[in-house]
């Protein structure tokens, strides 16, 4: 009996770290660059350099774009609390209104619709990059994909 209720409690505390872990796979958090973009890793750091204005292009001849996916998306969550450190999703764009006053940015990126429409965004411009939910890609071959350690 004392080895049964082990068991049942040990499967009761597995459970909720098993679905966390299946949302958590359901909604990976990647960057998207365009297909003929040379960069083939980016890492938190850079990633930051890039969203907070730091870093403004990928070479010599192609200007980075930055997109944003909607304040309601599992993206815009990861970019609020890893990349800015920021409590809210919803700050994102102060964090832009406040970039554009002090002219770090001469206009704050554009806040898209949806992660799709991110991805699509990104697929037609290449100096582009988005940060989005992955099963919100329509077209995997569309965007290069780069997954960021701890996003």
């Amino acid at each position: 009996m004392k080895h049964a209720v082990a068991a049942l409690l040990a499967l009761s505390l597995a459970l909720p770290v098993s679905v966390a872990a299946e949302e958590a796979a359901a909604r990976r958090v990647v960057v998207i660059l365009h297909p003929s973009n040379g960069t083939s890793a980016i890492d938190p750091s850079q990633l930051a350099q890039i969203y907070k204005g730091v870093r403004r292009s990928w070479n010599a001849h192609l200007r980075i774009s930055v997109y944003l996916p909607p304040a309601t998306s599992p993206a815009m969550a990861a970019l609020a609390s890893d990349v800015f450190k920021l409590p809210r999703p919803e700050d994102v764009p102060t964090f832009y209104a406040n970039a554009v006053q002090r002219k770090i940015f001469a206009t704050a990126p554009e806040i898209l619709a949806s992660d799709a429409a991110v991805a699509k965004r990104v697929a037609a411009e290449p100096g582009a990059i988005g940060v989005v939910d992955a099963s919100q890609i329509a077209d995997p071959t569309s965007v290069k994909v780069l997954v960021v350690e701890g996003l």
